[in-house]
């Protein structure tokens, strides 16, 4: 699987924007239980207005559970050798997955089940098994405008769901690309930054400041 650096550096960067709130609403200690399909709206909003493509999916996460939370509690307490579990209420989820990237898989809340990176990208596709596909266009419709959105289920025709009031916030930072001359004048000036620029004055600065010109070049 090729991502072009470029891309999956955006990506990142709106995860981990996501991410952040994410943790806010579990708390810094706490595997975010039931926090999937919050995360998976709010990635989707900043994706489309990243023009970057991708679908929502929603089904059953079918990888093991190590983490102590809701899912973990309903296993340990069916003794983990119920074949039904599989299937359960308790592993329904919802993440992210690009096409053009071969089906990668992006999860920012797959660590309520297993120990697995707070931001996984790519996942195991494996791990995951589709059942509920949602429309970006319509998330981004739904989430800007207060409409409702249709949820298509296997080949049916699909039923109207509407996004009440988000624990994760929908709005976020622009991720798009910079135009090309603002881009040139920005790596410009962080090359050749004037003396009474903070770029001199600071390491951490200078730092973040070499990190910028080697990502804009």
């Amino acid at each position: 699987m090729s991502i072009d650096p470029r891309e999956r550096q955006r990506i990142l960067e709106i995860a981990r924007e996501v991410r952040r709130h994410v943790r806010k609403a579990s708390g810094v200690h706490c595997s975010p239980d039931g926090l999937c399909g919050e995360a998976s709206l709010a990635l989707s909003v900043r994706l489309t207005r990243a023009q970057i493509p991708h679908e929502i999916w929603g089904g059953l996460w079918k990888g093991p559970i190590s983490v102590e939370g809701e899912a973990w509690n309903v296993e340990q307490e069916a003794g983990w050798a119920d074949p039904h579990l599989l299937h359960g209420a308790h592993r329904q989820h919802t993440w992210i997955v690009f096409p053009q990237h071969d089906g990668a898989v992006l999860d920012v809340t797959a660590d309520q089940f297993h120990k697995v990176p707070g931001i996984w990208f790519p996942a195991r596709e494996e791990w995951y098994e589709r059942n509920e596909k949602f429309d970006p266009k319509d998330i981004f419709e739904a989430a800007t405008m207060g409409t409702s959105f249709i949820v298509k289920k296997d080949d049916d025709e699909g039923e109207s769901r509407h996004i009440g009031d988000p624990i994760i916030p929908l709005s976020g930072p622009r991720f798009r690309r910079p135009p090309k001359g603002l881009k040139v004048r920005v790596r410009e000036h962080l090359k050749h930054p004037p003396r009474s620029c903070l770029c001199h004055k600071s390491k951490a600065v200078d730092r973040a400041r070499r990190s910028l010109v080697r990502r804009l070049k």
